[in-house]
C-alpha cells in the first residue's frame, strides 16, 4: 500500500497499524499496515 505525502510530513507518533502525522486541521490517522520491523519507520520522503 502506498501513501503519498509531501517530502517534510512531519511523522510525530507512529505504531503498527496507525500513522499519526501533523496537519492544519489537526491530527490525521492513516491506517497502515507496516512491514517492517516494529521501530522503524519507512522512510516517506523517498517513497520506500
Amino acid at each position: 500500500m502506498d501513501i503519498a505525502m509531501p517530502e517534510g510530513t512531519p511523522i510525530i507518533a507512529a505504531r503498527s497499524g496507525t500513522v499519526v502525522k501533523a496537519s492544519e486541521v489537526g491530527l490525521v490517522s492513516i491506517p497502515y499496515e507496516f512491514n517492517q520491523p516494529l521501530g522503524k519507520l519507512p522512510n516517506f520522503t523517498l517513497g520506500n
